[in-house]
């Protein structure tokens, strides 16, 4: 592949019944936490905010860290970060995002090192990014690619992806496209793009 084709790097329907249903069997929906998971699982993000917050609004910390990295999400918005070091030590999103949220407020510094903690408690939520910021921003790639692997272990199709962009790039073709099938069978649209690139070419 020349450098244009090469792959970008990833950052992550039915009856509403049947699937209710699904979500109903994954999910205890008594927990008003659960229940939002479900909803959010069916596309209706107002409503699972609604039931997260309800169940914050209990005492429930990680409920509370589930509403800040969701309302991160749509927003952007920095004055959020004393709720996601809040929820850092409950729900490992909120690890990342807060990261995430440091790196964009040009503290890349702190934010490497809050990922670096997921890491070594075993968060694959802090994987990828690490791996991101290493091989985009650092300039690591020894670094990265430990990360990318970190994460690729623990079934992280995204990490496979990655992972498989940064062989391609090295030159490991066959490395490569293992971890692009890899990630392909995970869900990764992106690597079954590269997938068929490589096969044309």
């Amino acid at each position: 592949m020349s450098e244009e084709e090469r792959p970008p790097r990833a950052a992550d329907a039915g009856d509403d019944a049947d699937e209710l249903g699904a979500a109903a069997g994954a999910f205890d929906l008594e927990d008003p936490l659960a229940l939002a998971f479900a909803l959010r699982e069916l596309g209706d993000r107002d409503a699972a905010l609604a039931a997260a917050e309800r169940s914050a609004a209990t005492g429930d910390r990680t409920a509370a860290a589930v509403v800040a990295c969701w309302r991160w999400c749509t927003s952007w918005d920095p004055a959020l970060e004393p709720d996601l070091r809040a929820g850092a030590e409950h729900f490992p999103s909120a690890r990342g995002d807060l990261a995430e949220l440091l790196i964009r407020t040009d503290r890349v510094d702190e934010g490497r090192a809050v990922l670096e903690r997921g890491m070594l408690l075993g968060e694959v939520e802090s994987m990828l990014p690490l791996g991101n910021l290493y091989a985009d921003v650092l300039g690591d790639e020894a670094a990265a690619e430990a990360a990318y692997r970190a994460g690729a272990e623990l079934g992280d199709a995204h990490a496979h992806h990655n992972l498989a962009v940064l062989l391609d790039e090295r030159g490991d073709t066959d490395a490569a496209v293992e971890h692009f099938r890899l990630a392909a069978a995970g869900g990764d649209t992106l690597a079954a793009q590269a997938l068929r690139e490589l096969d044309e070419e």
